[in-house]
């Protein structure tokens, strides 16, 4: 796959950030998805809501 381009069948994607992260909740179980380091990265990402003008 070039970089930037379509996945064709055959290919194979990695992500390898997406793996690291869910080593900890596959080690120590579902808790540590919900309330330890990646929930909390997760919620830290999450940016406010900015609320939408009032249409009348």
């Amino acid at each position: 796959m070039q970089p930037g381009g379509l996945l064709q069948p055959g290919d194979v994607f990695r992500n390898p950030g997406l793996a690291d992260a869910l080593q900890s909740p596959a080690a120590e179980g579902d808790a540590s998805f919900y309330k330890g380091n990646l929930a909390a990265r997760g919620i830290g990402s999450v940016k406010p809501a900015t609320p939408a003008p009032l249409v009348c």
